[in-house]
C-alpha cells in the first residue's frame, strides 16, 4: 500500500512538471539558461524587433550546452507576410540550422487577410525534416478566427503554438489561454508567454492551466563601451520604427548613386 501511494505521488509530480523555455539572444544566454535550469531554449537575434533568425555560427557555438534549441526563422522585422525571395531565404535557414543541430524551428507566416499561409507553412515543415515546428506569436494577430487557425496548424502537423492569448501579456490573456488549451484538447502543444517573472509565474500557471512557459526571465542590460570612443558615430537609430515597419534598400536612390559614379568626369 505504501509502495502504491509513493508511485502515485511520483507520477503526479512528473505529470505536473512545467516545462520552461528560455528566450535567448546568444550562445552565452543559452549556457546561462542551462545553468539556471531551463528545459529548452529559443535562440533569436534582434529581440528588440520581436526576434530574428540567429546566425548559424551562434547556433553551433551553443549546441554543446546539451539543451534542446529552437531557432527563430524570421528574416526581417515588421510583420509576417513574406515575399518569394524572403521565403526562399527562410527555407535555406531551416535546412542549414536544423542540419547544424537545432532541435526545431519557430516561425509564423500569414496572408494579407490575416489567415495562415498554409502552403508556405507546409514547405517550412517539410524543410525542417522531422524537427519540431513551432508557430510563434503571429498566431496572436489572428484574434477573431483563432479556432480555425488552430485547426489548420493541427492538420499541418505543427508541434506547438507560442501565444500570450491575443493580449500583450499573459496576465491579460489568461482567460483566452484557457480557452485555447481546452479547444486544442491535446492535439497540439500550447506554449505560453508574455511578462512571466518569478513573482507571478505560479499565479499565471494556475490561471491558465498551462504545462509549459516561455520567458526571458527579464533581460539585463550590458554596455560595450567601445561605442563611446567617438560620440559622432552611432550604430543605432534614435527613433524606433512604428509597429509593422521595416527598412528595405532604396533601389532608386542607389541607382542614382551608381549612375553618378559611372558618369563622373575622368
Amino acid at each position: 500500500m505504501f509502495y502504491d501511494s509513493c508511485c502515485t505521488k511520483v507520477v503526479l509530480i512528473f505529470m505536473n512538471k512545467i516545462k520552461i523555455e528560455a528566450c535567448c539572444m546568444s550562445a552565452t544566454d543559452v549556457f546561462a539558461a542551462k545553468r539556471a535550469g531551463a528545459d529548452r531554449c529559443e535562440l533569436n537575434s534582434g529581440l528588440f524587433f520581436g526576434g530574428l533568425t540567429p546566425s548559424i555560427g551562434e547556433l553551433i557555438s551553443c549546441v554543446d550546452a546539451g539543451i534542446p534549441i529552437i531557432t527563430m526563422i524570421r528574416p526581417r522585422p515588421g510583420g509576417f507576410v513574406y515575399s518569394n525571395i524572403e521565403k526562399k531565404a527562410m527555407l535555406h535557414d531551416v535546412r542549414e540550422l536544423t542540419k547544424a543541430g537545432a532541435s526545431g524551428i519557430v516561425f509564423g507566416c500569414l496572408n494579407d487577410n490575416g489567415s495562415i499561409d498554409i502552403e508556405f507553412t507546409k514547405h517550412m515543415i517539410n524543410a525542417a525534416n522531422g524537427a519540431e515546428c513551432v508557430f510563434h506569436r503571429a498566431f496572436d494577430l489572428i484574434k477573431y478566427n483563432w479556432r480555425e487557425a488552430l485547426d489548420v496548424l493541427c492538420d499541418l502537423g505543427v508541434t506547438r503554438i507560442l501565444t500570450s492569448g491575443h493580449r500583450s501579456t499573459l496576465a491579460l490573456g489568461a482567460e483566452r489561454i484557457r480557452e485555447i488549451i481546452d479547444y486544442a484538447a491535446g492535439r497540439i502543444e500550447i506554449l505560453v508567454c508574455g511578462g512571466i517573472r518569478a513573482n507571478n509565474v505560479n499565479d499565471l500557471i494556475a490561471a491558465t492551466g498551462c504545462t509549459q512557459i516561455h520567458t526571458s526571465g527579464g533581460m539585463r542590460t550590458h554596455l560595450d563601451k567601445s561605442v563611446l570612443l567617438n560620440d559622432e558615430i552611432r550604430f543605432t537609430e534614435s527613433i524606433p520604427p512604428m509597429q509593422g515597419e521595416y527598412r528595405m534598400l532604396d533601389e532608386i536612390s542607389l541607382t542614382n548613386i551608381v549612375k553618378a559614379v559611372n558618369c563622373k568626369d575622368v
